[in-house]
């Protein structure tokens, strides 16, 4: 029955692509009539926002103010509107765009960042989604709805100099929807493969200074965990329970002045048996509560304030090892901005992270039970002061320098800076020139070693230079190098050893491209190649104290955490009038090596292989109240390996999930 269905929705597809009219096909693009484009100063005196064409255009977080994204210091990605819709989980949006790579484990995803594993920043309403217990951990799968995204603003490089600890390799920062963008209530519902099911409610409304957002969202799944970690003891045993995902958003507005917002999630994952490796929830629950006050001050300068509190919690469980997360976070920050002088729009802030860590502990096990705590608890302290000058020298060059001082309690000072070149020539070029430095906080779970003192904040120092040509809205191309110098990089591994290694460099290509010939017919693609990988390197293994007796102090071993050299997407979206809407996601990954560790059961290669998912959309039905989605994941049923912890694992088979929108 289930390969039946499966059968029929790829037939109907088929035929529905087929049934498309010759003359759409050369219909000519629809000319609404130029837009008047600000002058190069107004857009720097406004500091707000710039149109040019449709949702994606500006971004927030490259230099902490609204700007286009062809005058952002920085290689920027933002993901909105209806090419959200296209993605099922944050994990899945992030790797569509180039340099990023989600690679599945047994458990969730592991998501690389130019070479690097879980490596860049998460942000929500500006709360980081990072702490001095866990900086590798946050919301990617099911337990972050996307439907209450306004869009997905994407920084690939560093960015401390803005934003601070782990702002590493990126930024990820997710800018939720207003009240006024829903008007009303969304009742929607998922079901699918792998006894799937997720229903939520989105709530907005808006009258006069008043904005109100709530969401709500229940999923329960198996995933495609029908081959989860297995029991090195007991290999055939595959049975798990369902996973069960709770998430509650709302966001309250005054005005453009004062905001309250705040999250709340929770997750349960149990395996059925013990197992071997893990026994245990592996998500990580992110809850936050957040105030900001946001004041224009006369006409060349605005004041913001924001407060928060957050909450992580996570537990693993090895044979031998339980590591059980409690963390509270706390932050606030000062942020100045003002352009006293002609062609300076400079920023001045101040903050503060307070981590209490006093409920994180590693405890030792002897037949199942503790016997002996290995991690003291903690509180830490980050203290922050920065300054950034973005200096406009003609209407199409633009110069943006800044610097961040950040002192921790555990690890002192540390200075990130910055300076980025915009230049805007022959009307469709853009060049860009960029330099940065950035640091992350080793997470102080990994402190199991004696000689953790000896430990230093990661560090990473970036050359980037970004080529970019833009024609009208039809034709966009984009071409990004950048080399990354790696220093003191930290990688767990079993039994929560952690690995030191002194420097590390990796760089590479970025590509990205997107041509529309007709207002109905779009293509895109994008591609990313390591010219220099971390593969091969040498790492350094520190053993717990516990086991230095037992074992040796030191061994050399290849690094864990690699991404293939390359990977590349295509694909097209077609519209058929103005209800239904197809895209067609074609994305090739290359082989890439196995780390060479008595820790793992296999060495060699995982080979490269091809996925195709498709997405067909129907909306603006009874009267624009009712939207429904068919999401194919895996369409032709590709075999393919993906690593896991301890062992290649079997990748997901094909997914089919089918979701029902209707507005009130």
């Amino acid at each position: 029955m289930k390969n039946r269905f499966v059968t029929t929705i790829i037939t109907l597809l088929i035929v529905y692509s087929l049934s498309i009219p010759a003359a759409l096909w050369s219909q000519e693009k629809e000319v609404e009539g130029e837009k008047e484009e600000e002058s190069l100063e107004e857009i720097f005196q406004d500091t707000k926002v710039m149109f040019v064409g449709k949702d994606l255009y500006t971004v927030s977080i490259a230099s902490r103010r609204e700007e286009p994204l062809r005058r952002a210091p920085a290689a920027v990605t933002v993901i909105s509107g209806e090419e959200l819709k296209r993605f099922r989980t944050l994990a899945e949006a992030l790797a569509s765009v180039p340099g990023f790579f989600a690679d599945r484990n047994e458990i969730k995803n592991k998501i690389f960042l130019r070479g690097m594993p879980d490596s860049f920043l998460v942000m929500m309403d500006g709360v980081p989604f990072s702490n001095d217990t866990s900086t590798k951990d946050y919301p990617r799968e099911m337990e972050l709805s996307l439907d209450y995204l306004e869009k997905i603003e994407i920084i690939r490089g560093p960015g401390s100099a803005l934003w601070g600890a782990d702002a590493f390799s990126g930024i990820v920062n997710l800018v939720t929807k207003k009240g006024k963008d829903v008007q009303g209530t969304v009742l929607s519902s998922e079901v699918g493969t792998f006894n799937t099911q997720r229903y939520s409610l989105l709530s907005g409304y808006n009258k006069a200074d008043i904005d109100l957002l709530i969401s709500a969202t229940y999923t329960a799944s198996d995933d495609f965990e029908h081959n989860p970690t297995q029991d090195i003891l007991s290999p055939t045993v595959h049975d798990r329970k369902r996973d069960y995902y709770n998430e509650f958003y709302g966001k309250l507005r005054y005005k453009e002045i004062l905001e309250i917002s705040g999250r709340y999630s929770d997750y349960k994952n149990f395996f059925s048996t013990p197992r071997f490796n893990y026994n245990g929830e592996e998500y990580t629950p992110f809850s936050f509560l957040q105030v900001t006050f946001n004041k224009e001050i006369g006409s060349s300068s605005n004041l913001l304030l924001n407060a928060y509190m957050e909450r992580f919690k996570n537990q693993e469980e090895f044979e031998l090892f339980t590591l059980q997360n409690k963390n509270w976070q706390y932050g606030g920050e000062g942020k100045y901005d003002f352009n006293f002088l002609k062609n300076h729009f400079m920023t001045l802030g101040s903050s503060i992270r307070i981590n209490d860590g006093s409920n994180t502990q590693a405890r030792l096990k002897f037949l199942g039970n503790p016997i002996a705590t290995t991690i003291r608890s903690f509180d830490t302290r980050l203290y922050s002061f920065y300054f950034q000058d973005k200096y406009k020298i003609t209407d199409d060059l633009e110069l943006t320098a800044g610097v961040r001082y950040d002192n921790h309690s555990e690890y002192k000072r540390t200075i990130s800076p910055r300076v980025g070149i915009s230049w805007s020539f022959l009307n469709n070029y853009t060049l860009k020139l960029l330099y940065g430095k950035a640091f992350r906080t080793p997470a102080l779970h990994v402190l199991v070693d004696a000689d953790s003192n000896n430990l230093r904040p990661e560090e990473i120092e970036s050359l980037e230079v970004e080529l970019g040509y833009q024609y009208q809205e039809t034709l966009s191309l984009n071409l990004n190098f950048f080399y990354n110098r790696l220093k003191n990089i930290i990688e767990d591994v079993s039994f929560t050893r952690v690995r030191d290694r002194d420097r590390d460099d990796v760089k590479g290509v970025e590509f990205t491209a997107s041509y529309q010939p007709l207002s109905s017919l779009s293509f895109y693609a994008n591609a990313f190649y390591l010219f220099k990988n971390r593969e091969g390197l040498e790492v350094i293994s520190n053993y717990p104290v516990e086991f230095r007796e037992a074992a040796e102090e030191e061994a050399i071993v290849e690094s864990s955490s690699i991404a293939p050299r390359s990977v590349f997407h295509w694909g097209l979206n077609y519209s058929l009038l103005k209800y239904a809407t197809l895209n067609l996601h074609f994305s090739y990954y290359a082989k890439r090596k196995l780390p060479q560790s008595k820790f793992y059961e296999r060495t060699g290669n995982v080979s490269s292989y091809l996925m195709v998912d498709c997405n067909l959309f129907m909306k603006n039905l009874l009267d624009d109240r009712l939207e429904m989605a068919l999401k194919v994941r895996n369409l032709f049923k590709s075999d393919y390996h993906s690593r896991g912890a301890y062992s290649v694992i079997d990748g997901a088979d094909r997914g089919v999930f089918f979701t029902l929108k209707y507005k009130f």
